[in-house]
C-alpha cells in the first residue's frame, strides 16, 4: 500500500474529509488530495502532522537495497538516502 493509499485508509477510518484532516495538519485539501492520489509525497515534517491530525504514528524503516533490491512502492527515486530503500507506514497510537 502507497502512502498515499494508507493515509486515505486512516483518514476514512477517522471520519475526517480532506478539507477536515488538511486544516488539522496545516496544509490545502488540494496537497491531501495530490498525497493521496499519489501524485505528490508528502515531507516527513507535513506526514508527520498529518499522522498527528489522525492520531497516528509514523514508522520509518530503511532497508539495505542488496537485500530488497528495485525501488519501493510509492517512494519516488529523489528520496532514496544514498544507498537505501524508504519505506513508511502510518499506524494507531492507539486513538
Amino acid at each position: 500500500m502507497t502512502p498515499g493509499e494508507q493515509v486515505r485508509v486512516w483518514r476514512r477510518r477517522r471520519g475526517l474529509t480532506q478539507a477536515e484532516l488538511a486544516a488539522a495538519a496545516g496544509t490545502q485539501q488540494a496537497s491531501v488530495s495530490r498525497i493521496e492520489k499519489g501524485t505528490d509525497v508528502p515531507t516527513l515534517p507535513l506526514l508527520e502532522r498529518i499522522a498527528e491530525a489522525m492520531r497516528c504514528n509514523v514508522t520509518i524503516t530503511l532497508t539495505d537495497r542488496d537485500e530488497h533490491p528495485g525501488r519501493v512502492e510509492g517512494i519516488p527515486d529523489e528520496l532514496l538516502v544514498s544507498d537505501r530503500d524508504i519505506r513508511y507506514r502510518l499506524r494507531s497510537n492507539g486513538g
